[in-house]
């Protein structure tokens, strides 16, 4: 390629390398060749080794060592071949692509999608009747119901790479890969619509953003003592903790000593509780704003205390599950989603109005998606999403009213992320499917209605690994570095595709490889299809009738949510925000709350004493113990995973 080729023209689309550059074929390239590497060591290490659970992480620590990886790469290259030096936009690119690759692959997605494919026909027998139960109204085209062929995945000595294996498997594997792309899709375009609004206009703080974007385009944050100095204090404990651990004669630096389980009422009602430190936690808190790391430890004993005082006052007798924390947290979730969008109704007039070729104060020209295609784009994939529901077996009313529910959900989610930045959150086995079976009653719906909704557990069953608010900081990132936001699209729909693809062959043929079951997978496969398949006979043979207490979990954290956001808005000091109370019964929160309290306290105290000048100035230190933390975990687990021994584990 000529040099005046190189100055002035573009490779299919991209632009090519040199001074300035913006998303490049070789970050593409390189994006798409990380995304299968990291595919295999989240596999290996949450499914096979169940080591550690990092696709739950808001910052996801494998694609955080990348990048730091390539920033490291650029030192050299900035000396000796400045020509090759990885700008911004390339570095934040391959970012971007790995994070949505390890999402779609990870616990929360295609893992959970795969350990159900073959489980209730593997699994049926006279005991759970679930042949009798639902193993009939389950799609042939949707699941694999050849025994025989399931044999080689649970028992493993196989590989999927067969005639027959591939056959049995291509039709679920196409159907929901296809699924999967068209949320993708979805997501993207709601995104599009969203994302002025959120990041110009109410510029919210996006957390999870700062720490890629530092390493990526700062110049200085490599050259700051004091993000060496963070850095080197977390490497020593990872250093030290992870040597204690392969030989626990030597002494470790104690940070997960002190755990609570009061057995005794009503003090039992608190459960496990952790106070674990975390450095990569205390971090990601400083970057938090301070009322919302307030509001999330606050809300974490807020309702600890509920199940404390429902024994108390013996209320937890009414029903089991009472006082209902994880139905809170979504009617919580569904609150601020709802209160975003009727908050928001005037700048949706003007996107609609942008769209239709009406006068509007809105410019979409540098939007990710011109807002017309963004909504017809949305509007076809909900349409395709909406066919696939019926062909699977909901009624129409159905069909819409999760689709409603899910996206309504998913929009919260994305806020939650966006303005709070939580390190990790879930909804912890409550969704879309459990809101409309407890509003309406098991009853209410077919038992081909119930197959469906137990099938679509795999991607609505905790909403922590989340592709929306994944695709939204990548739009942050792209708009950090100056890239192209259309060609950053066309990069995220790229990673989706070989993400997906990915995640479902690479987690299959492993299964064929090691067996599901045969105790050399050390990981949830089982279990995944055990507790959704659970869940679905438990629905079919238990009451038909609404569970009443349960949804007053939802209306009291919907209300409650509402509340807390109007008296924000009338008290301009009011410290609780709802947020808090959204990942308030998540199950990872147990693990990080006394970490997020110590980032809370220690911002708090530099704001006070020295302003947002002393904050500033102890910010590189904090960046530093994330770095830290992330980059020595990530090391052990590699190291673990390559020479087959447990390893030191950062996270849980």
């Amino acid at each position: 390629m000529s040099e005046t080729s190189i100055k002035q023209g573009k490779i299919r689309g991209f632009l090519p390398l040199g001074p300035r550059r913006g998303i490049t074929l070789r970050a593409l390239l390189l994006g798409v060749l990380l995304i299968p590497l990291n595919i295999y060591f989240i596999i290996e290490l949450e499914v096979v080794r169940s080591q550690s659970f990092p696709t739950v992480l808001g910052l996801l620590m494998n694609s955080l060592f990348v990048l730091f990886l390539f920033a490291l790469l650029n030192l050299p290259l900035r000396r000796c071949l400045p020509r090759f030096v990885f700008s911004p936009a390339e570095l934040l690119t391959m970012y971007i692509m790995v994070n949505i690759g390890t999402v779609l692959s990870g616990s929360d997605q295609i893992q959970i999608l795969v350990s159900m494919l073959g489980h209730a026909t593997y699994f049926a027998s006279p005991e759970n009747r679930w042949a009798d139960l639902f193993l009939g109204h389950l799609p042939d085209w949707l699941v694999v119901k050849d025994k025989e062929v399931l044999r080689g995945f649970y028992i493993g000595q196989s590989t999927l790479f067969t005639p027959s294996h591939l056959q049995a498997w291509q039709g679920p594997m196409l159907w929901w890969g296809g699924f999967t792309l068209t949320l993708f899709w979805v997501f993207l375009c709601l995104n599009t619509l969203l994302r002025k609004q959120w990041a110009d206009r109410e510029r919210l703080t996006f957390p999870l953003v700062q720490m890629p974007v530092a390493i990526a385009s700062d110049p200085g944050f490599f050259r700051s003592k004091a993000m060496w100095i963070g850095f080197g204090l977390s490497s020593v404990i990872a250093v030290v903790n992870g040597i204690n651990r392969l030989n626990p004669n030597l002494p470790g630096i104690p940070t997960r000593m002190v755990s609570l389980t009061p057995v005794n009422r009503p003090w039992s009602g608190l459960g496990y509780t952790a106070f674990w430190i975390h450095p990569f936690v205390i971090g990601l808190a400083m970057l938090m704003p301070t009322e919302l790391s307030f509001s999330t430890w606050f809300f974490y004993w807020f309702q600890q205390f509920q199940t404390v005082a429902a024994q108390v006052t013996g209320f937890d007798n009414l029903q089991p599950g009472f006082p209902f924390l994880a139905q809170q947290s979504l009617g919580a979730v569904l609150g601020i989603a709802l209160f975003a969008l009727w908050s928001e109704r005037r700048y949706f007039l003007s996107v609609l109005h942008r769209a239709c070729g009406l006068p509007s104060d809105l410019d979409d020209a540098n939007e990710p998606l011109r807002y017309r295609f963004a909504i017809i784009g949305m509007l076809v994939g909900l349409l395709l999403l909406f066919f696939f529901s019926l062909r699977a077996g909901l009624s129409p009313l159905a069909a819409v009213l999760f689709l409603v529910l899910y996206f309504t959900i998913a929009l919260g989610v994305t806020r939650l992320r966006a303005e709070l930045g939580a390190p990790a959150h879930d909804l912890n086995s409550v969704g879309t499917d459990y809101l409309l079976v407890d509003a309406a009653g098991a009853g209410a719906f077919s038992r081909s209605e119930h197959a469906v909704l137990g099938l679509y557990g795999w991607f609505n069953m905790e909403y922590g690994g989340h592709p929306m608010p994944v695709q939204l900081e990548g739009f942050k990132m792209g708009e950090r570095s100056q890239a192209k936001p259309r060609r950053l699209v066309a990069a995220m729909m790229i990673a989706a595709v070989v993400g997906t693809v990915g995640g479902l062959l690479i987690m299959t043929d492993q299964m064929y490889r090691l067996g599901a079951t045969s105790g050399r997978v050390l990981g949830f496969v089982q279990w995944y299809g055990d507790t959704n398949y659970g869940v679905l006979q438990a629905r079919l043979e238990g009451m038909q009738r609404p569970h009443l207490l349960r949804t007053g979990g939802y209306a009291f954290g919907l209300l409650f949510s509402l509340l807390l956001m109007a008296l924000r808005i009338r008290l301009p000091n009011w410290p609780f925000h709802p947020l808090g109370l959204a990942m308030a019964a998540g199950l990872y929160l147990r693990y990080i709350w006394f970490s997020i309290f110590i980032g809370w306290f220690v911002k708090l105290l530099l704001m006070r004493y020295g302003g947002q000048k002393g904050y500033l100035m102890g910010l590189p230190f904090f960046m530093g113990l994330i770095l830290g933390d992330c980059v020595w975990g990530s090391i052990w687990l590699i190291s673990g995973m390559l020479f087959r021994v447990q390893t030191y584990n950062m996270w849980i």
